[in-house]
C-alpha cells in the first residue's frame, strides 16, 4: 500500500507527537549545560595561553641563541673586561672593513756639503811621527836645565821614534836618514837635537837660555867654567868634561874667543858620532 503525500504528513506528525518518544529532562539540566560550557571556556583559555607562552619562549630561544652566535664572533680580546653587551634585536653586524694607509713617498734625503768650521786654537799641534803613531807636541821651557840626562822629556840614547814621540821635537818632526840630522827643540827655546835612525838621539844643544844643573851657559866665563868643572879639558875655544852624574855622556863648550864668555853648550854620549 502506497501513502501519498498527505497521508505521509500526518503519520509522522501522529509518531513525532507520542508522549512515549519524549525524553525527560534533569531538574539541573540547565545548571549543568552552563557549568559545562564554563569548562570548555577555560579549557580553551589555558590552551591560548599555554601556546602563546610557549610561542614567547620558542622566541626567546631563538633570540638567544642568535645573540650568542654574534657575541661569539664579536667577543672582546682577553684582558679587556668581561662585560658583555646582548641587544635583544638580532641585527647583522656590517663586515669591518680595515684601510691600510699608504707609505709615505720614498724621498731621498738632501745631501748638504759639510760646512767648513775652523778648529779651535791649541797651543800644541798634532802631526804623525809614523805609521799608527799621533803625536802630541810639547814645549820645552826655555830655561829648562840641560843635563845630566838630557834635555825636558829627551833622554840621550833613546831611539828616535821615541825621541819624536816625546813631542819636544816639534809636531813635524819626521823620522831621520841614516846619516845625522838636527831638529830644533820646540818651544822657542833655541835648543837642538841631533840623532839618526841607527844610534837614535846622539847630542842636544842647549839655547841661549839653557842652563847646566851646575849652572853654566851662555855668557858664562870659563873661569866659571873651570871652577863648575875641576876636569874640564881646556882646547883654546872649546873645553870637553865629563857630566856629572852620567858617565856615559860629555859636555862641549864654546866660547867667544880663547878667553870669552860661553857661546854655546852641548852634551852628547861619549861614542857620538855626529860632529858638534
Amino acid at each position: 500500500m502506497s501513502l501519498n503525500d498527505d497521508e505521509l504528513d500526518s503519520e509522522l506528525r501522529r509518531l513525532f507527537g507520542d508522549d512515549r518518544l519524549d525524553l525527560p529532562a534533569r531538574p539541573d539540566a540547565g545548571r549543568a549545560v552552563l557549568a559545562g560550557a564554563k569548562r570548555i571556556r577555560r579549557r580553551r583559555a589555558m590552551l591560548t595561553g599555554s601556546g602563546g607562552a610557549v610561542a614567547v619562549a620558542a622566541v626567546l630561544v631563538a633570540g638567544i641563541t642568535l645573540t650568542s652566535g654574534q657575541n661569539a664572533d664579536q667577543q672582546p680580546p682577553s684582558g679587556l673586561g668581561g662585560q658583555t653587551t646582548m641587544s635583544t634585536t638580532a641585527k647583522p653586524s656590517p663586515p669591518k672593513t680595515t684601510t691600510t694607509p699608504s707609505p709615505p713617498p720614498a724621498t731621498t734625503p738632501e745631501t748638504s756639503e759639510p760646512s767648513a768650521t775652523t778648529p779651535p786654537e791649541t797651543t800644541s799641534d798634532t802631526r804623525s811621527a809614523g805609521p799608527g803613531a799621533e803625536i802630541l807636541a810639547a814645549p820645552v821651557p826655555s830655561d829648562a836645565t840641560l843635563g845630566p840626562q838630557g834635555l825636558g822629556g829627551l833622554r840621550l840614547g833613546m831611539s828616535a821614534e821615541e825621541a819624536i814621540a816625546t813631542g819636544h821635537l816639534g809636531p813635524d818632526a819626521q823620522q831621520p836618514r841614516a846619516y845625522c840630522e838636527s831638529y830644533e827643540v820646540y818651544g822657542g827655546s833655541g835648543a837642538n837635537a841631533t840623532m839618526n835612525s841607527g844610534d837614535g838621539l846622539m847630542a842636544i844643544t842647549g839655547g841661549p837660555s839653557t842652563r847646566t844643573p851646575e849652572g853654566i851657559g851662555s855668557g858664562s866665563t870659563k873661569d866659571e867654567v873651570r871652577a863648575a868643572y875641576p876636569n874640564l879639558q881646556d882646547q883654546g875655544s872649546s873645553a870637553t868634561t865629563a857630566v856629572p852624574g852620567n858617565p856615559n855622556a860629555v859636555f862641549s863648550f864654546q866660547f867667544s874667543g880663547e878667553q870669552g864668555p860661553v857661546s854655546q853648550v852641548r852634551i852628547a854620549t861619549s861614542a857620538a858620532r855626529c860632529g858638534s
